[in-house]
């Protein structure tokens, strides 16, 4: 078994020490899932800043600003990295990344245009700079979603899918799942922006659909835009070598 690490909505401002321990008990708990996989996928899928002007009432309640929010994340993300390896010494380290909206820099900007893609960018010259053959780090500069691969299993990440938010459980939003799916010839489609930190399989019970939850429990940050309240959480799921997840393969790692 393989593992596949989705990390996104993390929203990190001040980079505090709680944030930075629930990033760090993410890899004991993959760690703890699995402890030896030959590849740890780390799937990176938007919103890893809160970023400014995205949203009327944000500027009152953040007065960091963004390019000091990126070397905030970046910090804990350099201890996650470096945790991770050594928890899976004899892994390939693959990170895929993509921005997400609280990372643009306006709201009309192009995707590359983006604070969440510079934190990536930087970080993937961090480890380059430190000569870690055993990791990979991709960052999709040109768009907000990517694809790639683990074993037999085609992922297909995106921070937010597109139209006017609805609940993710009504059939509409099912019928936009089963289409990114058929379009881009994917298994799982995982998904940021919408806070909800819950699964959806196939009738067969194979792995449609992962949707994150938030990392902070204050407000705005764990709650779904419809006003459904869940619980913060990042996913972790099992990959096996032949075919594809199922629903037992998917665990979280939740904050109480």
């Amino acid at each position: 078994m393989s593992l596949v690490i989705f990390l996104s909505d993390l929203h990190i401002i001040e980079g505090t020490e709680d944030e930075e321990q629930r990033l760090l008990d993410i890899v004991d708990d993959a760690a703890h899932i699995e402890s030896a996989p030959p590849i740890v996928h780390v799937a990176v899928g938007g919103d890893c800043i809160e970023g400014t002007d995205i949203h009327r009432q944000q500027n009152a309640m953040v007065h960091i600003p963004a390019r000091e929010q990126v070397n905030n994340a970046l910090r804990l993300f350099k201890k996650f990295i470096l945790k991770l390896r050594k928890a899976f010494p004899n892994a390939q380290i693959i990170i895929t990344w993509v921005g997400g909206n609280h990372g643009r820099t306006s709201h009309t900007a192009h995707p590359s245009n983006n604070w969440d893609i510079e934190l990536g960018q930087r970080l993937a010259n961090w480890v380059y700079d430190r000569e870690m053959p055993d990791i990979v780090v991709r960052v999709q500069t040109r768009a907000w979603h990517a694809k790639f691969q683990v074993h037999h299993t085609v992922f297909y990440m995106i921070h937010k899918i597109g139209g006017k938010p609805t609940h993710l459980e009504t059939n509409a939003r099912k019928g936009v799942i089963y289409e990114r799916l058929m379009q881009h010839k994917a298994d799982v489609v995982l998904l940021g922006h919408y806070h909800r930190g819950t699964h959806h399989c196939h009738q067969n019970g194979t792995l449609k659909l992962v949707v994150n939850g938030a990392f902070s429990e204050c407000e705005p940050f764990y709650r779904e835009e419809n006003g459904y309240w869940s619980r913060p959480g990042q996913a972790i799921i099992m990959v096996p070598e032949e075919g594809v997840p199922m629903e037992e393969d998917v665990h979280w790692a939740r904050w109480d």
